[in-house]
């Protein structure tokens, strides 16, 4: 066996297993966090290789970063919900806390509480606005008031819920991640051309 050979058999070797790893989902352990779905994250990195078709351990390497950027994206998206029901469960409980005191800034109509004027649609709140009082009066004003400041609830709720902060820094992480995810997709399809350029 000639030297050249001797060389060359370790890095066949280490590009198959590279390969081997990324059609496995091996690597999705650095990338994958312990409460993910690994099966998600493996379908994901399998579809983008069938795509992409990576020739060598490069291309393979391009292909598993895009996996793991797209992933990051999806991540942040269930961090943006996570932040949002947290804050809308902080004002709920403000509010309920509000309400135990007596000193709720809007009028709920009869049996209803925070929470169900909260969960109300405004398409149903809309409805009901538009269907006829059943009495006139001061009752009828009442439940018209009411009705009123569900949208005055649900309003106040989401603002409140709203941490500037926090989805400021997540769209930063994002618009890094987009970038990152843009650079890595021309390399792979700019490496893929002058390769198909030399093959001729």
């Amino acid at each position: 066996m000639s030297e050249a050979d001797g060389a060359a058999a370790p890095a066949d070797a280490a590009q198959g297993a590279h390969l081997n790893a990324l059609r496995h989902g091996i690597l999705s352990r650095d990338t994958v966090l312990p409460w993910e779905d690994e099966g998600a994250y493996r379908a994901l990195l399998t579809a983008l290789a069938d795509e992409h078709r990576p020739d060598g351990a490069t291309e393979a390497h391009l292909v598993e970063e895009l996996a793991g950027t797209i992933w990051r994206k999806r991540r942040l998206r269930l961090a943006e919900a996570a932040l949002a029901r947290e804050g809308v469960g902080r004002t709920i409980e403000r509010l309920r806390q509000k309400e135990r005191e007596g000193e709720l800034p809007f009028v709920l109509g009869p049996g209803e509480a925070v929470v169900d004027a909260l969960q109300a649609t405004p398409e149903a709140t809309w409805r009901e606005l538009a269907r006829p009082a059943p009495r006139t009066g001061a009752l009828a004003r009442l439940r018209r008031r009411a009705l009123e400041d569900r949208v005055s609830i649900r309003t106040q709720t989401l603002g409140d819920a709203h941490d500037p902060t926090a989805l400021q820094t997540l769209a930063r992480y994002e618009s890094h991640l987009d970038r990152k995810l843009e650079r890595t997709l021309a390399l792979l399809v700019k490496l893929q051309q002058l390769k198909r350029e030399r093959r001729g």
